[in-house]
């Protein structure tokens, strides 16, 4: 067939742009915790000091129960000062520079490979009177095999839609002419969905990633 007439008939031929996006859910391999630290202290001196003793303590308890020593990263205690509006700057109050604080505050993240590494520094907060802020965060350590589930999934969803708009047209898909994973992205939940996703992406109560791809594929149609 001469490649003028290939060129007209695709010219001739329905096309149908879909639009879709693919869902997986992974167990995480990697589990991070927050950790507050709060200390008081006759001074803010004796306030910073205990908090370092507290990490340390829980440093050498997490290396002892397996972890490394780089999955244990902890903030330097601070003793913030509660500031007053003076002109245009926030300055300590004469009340609290007379009186500084006798408190100290830090966080330790703690990074786990796994559920059962993450229920074990679990079991060593408790232990040390300490516990997690906010929601566990979950994260994959190497995500391309749900990529590439995701990515299955997107195209067929998208080729299920074209079949469905090609049965309505008494048309059949023929062949694809064009694949992108750049857009359209994702759609946007409603407002009731929101809270949810936001656990789903910190971590859920199954301890699994949600991985989503987006895809836009155009479809050519043909008659049946």
């Amino acid at each position: 067939m001469p490649i003028w007439l290939v060129a007209a008939l695709l010219a001739a031929a329905p096309l149908a742009q879909v639009a879709a996006h693919g869902r997986v859910q992974t167990r995480a391999d990697r589990v991070t915790l927050t950790v507050p630290v709060y200390t008081p202290g006759e001074t803010a001196d004796a306030a910073r000091t205990a908090a370092l003793a507290k990490i340390e303590a829980l440093r050498k308890a997490l290396v002892a129960a397996g972890f490394a020593p780089s999955a244990i990263v902890a903030q330097d205690p601070q003793s913030p000062m509660p500031p007053e509006l003076a002109g245009n700057e926030f300055v300590p109050s004469p009340a609290v520079r007379a009186r500084p604080p006798r408190f100290a505050n830090a966080s330790v993240r703690i990074v786990a490979n796994g559920a059962a590494q993450a229920v074990r520094a679990q079991e060593i907060l408790t232990a040390q009177s300490l516990s997690v802020v906010g929601a566990p965060e979950l994260a994959l350590v190497d995500d391309r095999a749900a990529r590439a589930a995701a990515l299955a999934n997107a195209m067929a969803n998208a080729r299920a839609d074209a079949d469905v708009l090609a049965a309505g047209l008494n048309m059949r898909v023929v062949r694809i002419v064009r694949v992108s994973t750049a857009g359209p992205g994702l759609p946007f939940p409603n407002f009731a969905d929101l809270a949810a996703i936001f656990q789903r992406e910190r971590g859920n109560a199954t301890g699994e990633v949600v991985t989503e791809v987006p895809i836009q594929i155009d479809f050519v149609f043909a008659p049946r």
